[in-house]
């Protein structure tokens, strides 16, 4: 290998790293390149497919921005997706894996909001009432009714019934055990919350659902 440490007064191993970062860069502007969104910021990334993905559900991303990391939510082609693997770096570029997000995971807060009563006080200024109302957003997240094991990377069913669903680090009075959540039509119950996947605030979480039996009034 050139030693470039006499030409450009930095080491070999600095030169390289520049060099390849110079390389990365320009590999934006191939085929494999694509703009992605980040809350409101654009980054661009390369995506490729994973090999043993089915469906195209999982794909792998390429990067050289800190604004992308592990439980990151991306919006790809206006879609949903969330980098749900910690990010493997080096120098130059880090991969992770993000999976497509098929569902919204609903979570409801209340707000105190200041209303206008229309009626006006004795120096004829508007007279307000605090009021408190729910606000529900929805957080995009991966519903799978099979896992993947580690080692053979085979599909496992869950449960009839059953779902796992991958979100973001989500820290919500409506994440808990025994929470009741809406999914495809259907009313499920929370009976599990993993959140060995996060830490210091970020990651992933998976929660187990399950579907709750709804009994006939009438037997």
């Amino acid at each position: 290998m050139k030693d470039y440490s006499n030409y450009y007064g930095v080491s070999t191993n600095d030169r390289l790293i520049h060099d390849g970062k110079l390389l990365f860069k320009r590999s934006l502007r191939g085929l494999e390149s694509y703009d992605v969104l980040v809350g409101t910021e654009t980054v661009r990334v390369n995506i490729e497919n994973r090999f043993n993905s089915s469906g195209g559900y999982s794909k792998y991303v390429y990067t050289d921005s800190e604004l992308i990391d592990y439980g990151t939510p991306l919006k790809w082609n206006d879609e949903n997706w969330l980098v749900a693997s910690k990010p493997e770096a080096n120098a130059i570029f880090k991969k992770a894996e993000i999976g497509f997000c098929n569902h919204l995971f609903p979570i409801t807060t209340i707000e105190s909001v200041r209303v206008d009563t229309g009626k006006l006080d004795w120096r004829k200024q508007p007279i307000y009432e605090v009021i408190e109302q729910a606000k529900t957003d929805y957080i995009p997240c991966i519903a799978e009714s099979k896992i993947i094991t580690n080692k053979t990377q085979e599909a496992i069913n869950m449960p009839e019934g059953q779902l796992i669903l991958t979100l973001p680090y989500t820290e919500h009075e409506d994440i808990r055990l025994d929470e009741s959540v809406i999914l495809y039509k259907e009313n499920y119950k929370i009976i599990h919350i993993d959140w060995t996947n996060s830490y210091e605030g970020k990651g992933i979480i998976k929660l187990t659902v399950e579907r709750e039996v709804v009994e006939d009034a009438t037997s």
